[in-house]
Parts: C-alpha cells; structure tokens; sequence
C-alpha cells in the first residue's frame, strides 16, 4: 500500500524567510565587529552612549535568536507536518517589538544628529523624534493583538493587516525624511563659508548619515512594495528580519566612524586640540560664522576666534556627534 504523497512548495514563503535569515546573520556578523570596535576605540565615551551601544546589541541578538528559533520550528520540527506550518510561532510574534525599539531609538539619535548639525533644524527634529514612537506604538499593539488571536497565518494577517501597512509606511517615511534633510543639509554646507577643515569635517559626516539613511530607507520602502505586490508571499517577511541589522549597524558605524571624520576634517588646524568633540568643532564654525570678517578689525576676529576655541574646549566633555 503506497503512502500519501503531499507536493507542498515552500519556495514563497518561508524559502524567503530563510534566505532572510542567512542575510541577517552576515549583518550580525558586522554587528559584532562594530560593536567591539566601539568598546576599543571609544572607551572614554559617556556612559550612557556605552550603556545604549550594549541594549541594541541586546536587541539584535534576541532579534536573530527570535527568528532563528522561528524558522527552525517551521522547517525542522515541522518538518513532514503541513498543519504545523501554517501557524505562526510565538517568536516570530514577538519579534517585531525588538525591530521597532532598535529603530526608534536610532531615529531619535538621527533627529539629535541633524538638531546637532543645524540649530535651526531644531523644531523639526523634534517632530521627527515624536512621529518616531509611532511605529514602536504599532508594533506593540501588533504583537499584543498577535498574541491574543492566535491560529493560522490567513487569521493573523487578516487582524494585523492595516497595522502592518501603517507600521511599514511611517517606517519607510522616518528614512525617507531623515535621508532627504540630510541631503539638503549638505547642499547648505557646500555653500557656506566656515573654517575650511571644520566645513570639510560637517560634510563628511553629513555623507556618513546620508548613505546610512539610504540603506534603511531601501530595506523598508522595498519591504512596504513587496507587501502590496506579493502578497500571497513572504518576500516582505524576509526583508523585515534584516531591518533590524540594517538599523543598528547604521548606528554603530556613526558611532565609530567619529576618528576617522575629526581626522580628515581637522587634523592640521585642531591636532592640538584632538580632545575637542565633533560637536564642539561645530559649535567653534557657528560661532566663526556669526563674525563676519570684512565688518571686523582683525585682532578683533583673532579674539573671536580664540573665544570660540575656548568655549569648544570647555564642552569637550559633551556627547561627541
């Protein structure tokens, strides 16, 4: 008597969650190498930055743990049982709640970073670091309404259908808003006239923000298009495990991209001062820039100046931008 033969083509589905979950643990690789190149390089940091750099690491693993304990329910305990794989496991669930707290805390730090560079942006970085809790309200809602329904896949797309939508568009917005204020920050700074090596410095880090941002902002318009367009499909899926990774290591390589900036942006004219914080380099521009020299007699600007330095060293304790 010949058995019952089912053909079932997981390719759709949890094929992409898989190949998801190989990207993810490449970036995770990148992670741990940052992370511990943050610990040797920038030992004398706040320790409060210290403290934020270990939580999202903390977040990420579970992240990868979280899925990785997902899929190998789906294909290996599962495996020969079709049943089982039309249920969601718990820690694919509760995954999203770690994706949504490591991206709402690395937005708020780019709304610090652009309130940093530009005081004038100030307003709208707040508004940006509020609208950035919107999604990590949505995500805790949808774990919470997950948890509580329960049962097959169709069931808890249906409930989590439009909470899915309004947590994927206000993500890609965040990203999107964040990289296209970035780029005309750098539009205005090419036009000013500061210290050159200062000038030079700002623009760089304004580059390492603006690629970051793309990165992210890719990763989550194309999840959010994908959602529409395959949606029978778990090709959206698979792109949302490597968010997470996405946004961390974005955080990470600001952090530690830090010496490699002040170096090329002012190692001759502030190498005495290689303790001065980037942010306090652009305090000493701001200040440069409110003197305009063709008004003032010379000694007058050399004093001004010499003020700004002396107002830069003095907060060279401050968090480094």
């Amino acid at each position: 008597m010949s058995g019952l033969t089912i053909a079932l083509d997981i390719k759709p589905t949890f094929g992409y969650i898989f190949i998801g979950l190989l990207a993810s643990a490449v970036f995770y690789g990148v992670t741990i190498m940052q992370t511990i190149s943050y610990f040797r390089m920038y030992e004398n940091d706040i320790m409060f930055l210290r403290i934020l750099v270990s939580v999202l690491w903390v977040l990420d693993t579970t992240s990868l743990i979280m899925v990785s304990h997902g899929v190998y329910t789906w294909v290996i305990t599962n495996y020969a049982n079709p049943l089982g794989l039309n249920i969601v496991v718990w820690t694919i669930l509760a995954e999203p709640l770690c994706t949504a707290t490591i991206a709402c805390t690395v937005h708020i730090f780019m709304a610090y970073r652009i309130r940093t560079l530009n005081i004038a942006l100030q307003p709208l970085a707040i508004v940006i670091a509020i609208i950035a809790f919107l999604p990590l309200a949505l995500a805790i809602t949808a774990v919470i309404v997950g948890f509580t329904t329960g049962g097959s896949f169709a069931v808890i797309n249906t409930k989590l259908h439009w909470l899915t939508i309004a947590s994927n568009v206000s993500t890609a917005t965040l990203d999107i808003t964040i990289a296209a204020v970035l780029c005309i920050q750098l539009h205005m700074y090419k036009q000013q006239q500061t210290f050159e090596k200062t000038n030079k410095m700002i623009m760089l880090v304004n580059i390492y923000l603006i690629t970051s941002s793309l990165l992210t902002s890719l990763i989550t318009t194309s999840g959010l298009i994908t959602f529409f367009a395959a949606p029978t499909t778990l090709v959206y899926e698979g792109l949302n495990v490597i968010t997470s990774k996405a946004y961390t290591n974005m955080f990470l390589a600001q952090l530690n991209a830090r010496e490699s900036i002040r170096g090329r942006g002012i190692n001759t004219s502030m190498h005495s001062n290689a303790g001065i914080g980037t942010q306090s380099a652009f305090r000493v521009a701001a200040l440069q820039k409110s003197h305009d020299s063709s008004d003032i007699p010379e000694s007058d600007g050399n004093q001004s100046t010499d003020n700004s330095l002396v107002v830069a060293k003095r907060n060279s304790s401050d968090f480094e931008a």
